[in-house]
C-alpha cells in the first residue's frame, strides 16, 4: 500500500501536465525544464525542419482567425493530415503556447525536440496534443518557445502569428488539408 502511494504521489504531476501544463496563463512555473529535456534541446532547428517540408499546407483556424501550414514530412505529420479535418479546444500556457488534445491519436515515433520556432506547430506525444508556438513558454530560458517535454515539429505558419498573443486563453483550432 505504501508503494502504492508514493507511486501515485510521484505519477500525479504528470496527470496534469500537457504540451506544457494545465496552469492557467497567470501561473508561472519557476523550475527547470528535466534534465531529459534538457538533452533533448536543439538549439536552432529552423534549418533542419525547413528543409523537411512535404511540400503539402494545411489550413489552421484559431477562433476565426485563418493560417496556412507548411507540413513537415515526418510519420506524425503523415498521421495528422490522414486524420483531418480536426476540430481542437486549445488551452493558452504561458506567453507564448495553445495547446489542445487531438481527437485522433498520432504517432510518435520520430525525433524529438524541445525546442520550436515561433510559429511553429509541434505534437507533445504525452498527451497526444496539437501545440503551437507564438512566443516564449513558462520553461524557456529566453525568447524561444520550449515544449515541457519533446515533442515532434508537424509544421509551420508562414505567417505572422502576432495576433495569438491577444487571443483568450480558451480557443477552438480547426485544421484542415488545403
Amino acid at each position: 500500500m505504501k508503494k502504492f502511494v508514493i507511486a501515485a504521489i510521484l505519477l500525479f504531476p504528470l496527470l496534469l501536465s500537457a504540451c506544457g501544463s494545465n496552469a492557467s496563463s497567470d501561473q508561472k512555473s519557476n523550475t527547470k525544464p528535466s534534465t531529459a529535456s534538457q538533452k533533448s534541446s536543439n538549439s536552432a532547428n529552423t534549418n533542419e525542419t525547413d528543409s523537411k517540408r512535404s511540400g503539402k499546407t494545411a489550413i489552421v483556424t484559431i477562433d476565426g482567425k485563418t493560417f496556412e501550414m507548411d507540413l513537415y514530412d515526418n510519420a506524425s505529420a503523415q498521421a495528422l493530415i490522414t486524420a483531418m479535418p480536426i476540430k481542437i479546444t486549445a488551452s493558452r500556457w504561458g506567453d507564448g503556447e495553445y495547446y489542445g488534445k487531438i481527437p485522433k491519436s498520432i504517432p510518435s515515433d520520430g525525433k524529438k525536440i524541445d525546442l520550436f520556432d515561433v510559429g511553429e506547430i509541434g505534437l507533445w506525444p504525452a498527451g497526444n496534443s496539437f501545440c503551437i508556438f507564438f512566443g516564449p513558454t513558462p520553461v524557456s530560458e529566453g525568447n524561444q518557445p520550449k515544449m515541457d517535454s519533446p515533442g515532434i515539429p508537424l509544421g509551420k505558419i508562414t505567417s505572422d502569428v502576432s495576433a495569438l498573443r491577444s487571443m483568450d486563453s480558451s480557443v477552438t483550432i480547426t485544421v484542415k488539408l488545403k
